[in-house]
């Protein structure tokens, strides 16, 4: 899925307050999402779900979705933790 198709539906599902770059928009391997105060990662979690719900390959080459934010030190940055249904499946049957 290109880069556009998972920022429009992010966009749509966070806000067009929140922030969204990509490692390469080609092939996107890592989504950043930025905004000023802290994005709840629940609420990330729940939007990709829903980008899942509607693609179900949607997010099967991303290996990390990160939440960049703002505190009183500087930029933080925590990762979401998300598991696309078909990535996982085959890994732990397979060890």
């Amino acid at each position: 899925m290109t880069a556009s198709i998972i920022a429009n539906h992010l966009q749509a599902a966070l806000g067009t307050d929140v922030g969204i770059s990509f490692d390469d928009t080609a092939a996107p391997r890592e989504v950043v999402l930025y905004r000023p105060d802290r994005l709840s990662e629940d609420f990330v979690a729940l939007a990709l779900q829903s980008l899942e719900d509607t693609d179900p390959n949607a997010l099967d080459r991303i290996e990390a979705v990160l939440v960049t934010f703002e505190t009183p030190l500087g930029r933080s940055r925590r990762r979401v933790d998300f598991r696309p249904r078909g990535g996982d499946v085959g890994r732990d049957a397979a060890a």
